[in-house]
C-alpha cells in the first residue's frame, strides 16, 4: 500500500514538473524533450542573465557568484546535471553553499525555459 502511494505521488510530481516516469518507474533527471544546448544562444543569455553575478569573463564576482571557468564543479558535472542545478538553484542554508549568497531557482528569472538554461549550460561547458 505504501509503495503504491509512493508511486502515485512520484507520478503526480512528474506530471507537474514536465518529466515522465521511465519504463522502469524511475523519474528522469532532466525534462523530457530538451534539445541539446546551443552555445551561441547560451552566450547571449549568459551575458544578459548570469554575467552580473558570475562576470562577463565567467571568472566570478566577489561576494556574488563563483567563478565558472575554471571550475572543477562545472567540469565534473554533466550538462543535464547543470541544467537541473540551475533550475533548482541553491539556497543560502544549503550545506554546499560556500558563498553566503543564494542562487535562486532559474536564477530568479521564471521566464527562462528549460531550453534557455540548456543553452547557457552549453555555453559555459564550451568555455571549460
Amino acid at each position: 500500500m505504501v509503495a503504491a502511494l509512493f508511486l502515485a505521488l512520484a507520478l503526480a510530481t512528474a506530471s507537474c514538473s514536465g518529466t515522465e516516469p521511465a519504463d522502469d518507474g524511475s523519474i528522469p533527471s532532466v525534462p523530457i524533450g530538451l534539445a541539446p544546448g546551443d552555445p551561441l544562444a547560451g552566450a547571449q543569455l549568459y551575458r544578459s542573465v548570469c554575467a552580473s553575478c558570475h562576470g562577463t569573463d565567467l571568472a566570478g564576482v566577489e561576494g556574488l557568484g563563483r567563478e565558472l571557468v575554471p571550475s572543477s564543479f562545472i567540469a565534473t558535472m554533466s550538462e543535464d546535471d547543470l541544467v537541473l542545478f540551475i533550475i533548482e538553484g541553491r539556497s543560502l542554508d544549503h550545506p554546499d553553499n560556500i558563498t553566503g549568497v543564494a542562487m535562486l531557482p532559474r536564477v530568479g528569472n521564471p521566464s527562462l525555459s528549460d531550453q534557455d538554461i540548456a543553452n547557457v549550460v552549453a555555453y559555459i561547458k564550451a568555455q571549460q
